[in-house]
């Protein structure tokens, strides 16, 4: 079995610095130090804290932290890093370096199962990678928050991200293993929406998952007999690995295809859940959406009314001009020279203070990103702001190509872990305060400010 990268987002307050180091949580009776090998891969946990710190607190979410979960035992450690300096050049993808604090570390399991507190269920435990992003613009000083301020205007990107992580690395995907409680309709229906359903009448489709997880139906001659309580059926390719049922539903004048994963044995007899893989030109073209939509997130959603109304009302090259504008005017303001912006001139040593990094040489690109000729997207309407100076597109490498050919393994040895799992508790906030529960970080959608656009 491969590995499976499975990428989650929340925001909190405070509180990750012990949590990191020192493993503390609420009903938790281990130490960081007991529990796993913590590896730096990226940044400094105490510079990302005084930057968090220096956000005023309201009780709001001062910083990002982002899960990075794998299924399998072991990951290399040059993985580790690869996958993190991709995730960092992607998810950053409209800020440059001197804008941004990042800290990453894995966790690699020393103990590998916990028993649950609620249920007794033992629970494995993986090895992860947690990414720490404190929501302060370092040039501007202004608050902004790379996945939006709402999870869903990038949520379908991180999804290509990680599905495109999977297929590079030769990963398997998390769409293969959902999580949810199989017994409660409504916690498999919140992980298979009603996008993962192909085709037609997609709430019938919902209310017949419903029936089936209420009524106990666990054969496939069982959950035919349900769908014919609903109109007229055929079996379609009976008797072959293919075969699924189609019924016609009252007023409908051709069939519904029950060829879902979800109607399927792996669900209807096994109970186990599973979601359609993305076509690998659906994760090639988010992933080619996705320049536009991470500047759209820095200038646009957080400007005022009228320039937001203006920006949806223009066409493509209109957008593209806008966010051009909005970018020269940001760096003309707090930063330095536009010319020097996403032209793959990314630094790869560790995060520094904002006065270490003002006098830094600029790197080689790192080799997660690559160009890609326009002429590859030239049909895609929003290749525009996908586009560097010299006329290329910025991707992570080989997502244009490719997609589903393994990266062959390197060297496999760990870096030395942490002795003493940290440097002992902090006064103050022994926990991570804030709204992490079991969903994205979501906060409202509507943005505030003037008519002009956000200087993030």
């Amino acid at each position: 079995m491969g590995w499976t990268v499975l990428i989650r987002v929340r925001g909190y307050n405070a509180g990750v610095q012990e949590y990191l180091e020192e493993g503390t949580k609420s009903g938790r009776e281990f130490t960081r130090d007991e529990l796993d090998h913590r590896v730096i891969l990226y940044g400094d946990l105490d510079l990302t804290r005084v930057v968090y710190e220096s956000i005023e607190d309201k009780g709001q979410d001062r910083y990002l932290t982002i899960t990075l979960a794998f299924r399998e035992d072991h990951i290399p450690h040059n993985v580790l890093n690869s996958i993190t300096q991709e995730f960092k050049q992607f998810m950053m993808y409209a800020y440059k370096e001197e804008e941004f604090n990042f800290y990453a570390e894995a966790h690699l399991p020393k103990i590998k199962t916990l028993a649950d507190k609620r249920t007794g269920e033992q629970i494995e435990r993986k090895p992860h990678i947690h990414i720490v992003i404190p929501k302060k613009n370092l040039l501007s000083g202004n608050i902004f928050d790379p996945v939006g301020s709402n999870y869903s205007q990038s949520e379908k990107h991180l999804e290509a991200f990680q599905e495109y992580v999977n297929h590079k690395y030769n990963l398997s995907s998390p769409r293969e293993h959902v999580r949810a409680d199989i017994k409660d309709a409504a916690s498999v229906l919140s992980r298979y929406k009603g996008d993962d359903f192909y085709g037609k009448n997609r709430q019938f489709k919902q209310d017949l998952v419903k029936q089936v997880i209420e009524q106990g139906v666990q054969t496939r001659d069982g959950f035919y007999a349900l769908v014919r309580g609903h109109g007229e059926t055929r079996v379609r390719n009976e008797g072959k690995p293919n075969e699924y049922i189609a019924v016609k539903l009252p007023g409908d004048a051709k069939f519904t295809n029950l060829k879902d994963t979800i109607f399927q044995d792996d669900f209807i007899v096994r109970r186990e859940l599973k979601k359609p893989p993305l076509d690998p030109n659906v994760i090639r073209d988010r992933l080619l959406e996705w320049p536009q939509r991470a500047k759209e997130i820095k200038y646009v959603s957080k400007a005022g009314p009228d320039f937001r109304k203006l920006y949806v009302a223009s066409s493509p090259e209109d957008r593209v001009r806008l966010l051009n504008e909005c970018e020269q005017k940001f760096y003309q303001t707090y930063g330095e020279s536009h010319d020097n912006v996403h032209t793959g001139q990314r630094q790869r040593d560790h995060q520094r203070s904002p006065a270490e990094t003002a006098g830094r040489r600029t790197a080689a690109p790192a080799d997660g990103v690559q160009d890609l000729s326009v002429s590859h997207v030239a049909d895609h309407r929003q290749a525009g702001p996908t586009r560097s100076r010299d006329g290329a597109v910025l991707l992570p490498s080989d997502a244009h190509v490719h997609l589903g050919q393994s990266q062959p393994g390197g060297d496999s040895g760990l870096r030395p872990s942490i002795p003493g799992g940290g440097r002992g508790r902090r006064n103050g906030s022994t926990a991570e305060r804030g709204r992490g529960g079991s969903g994205p970080a979501a906060v409202s959608q509507e943005a505030t400010g003037t008519a002009t656009p956000a200087g993030a």
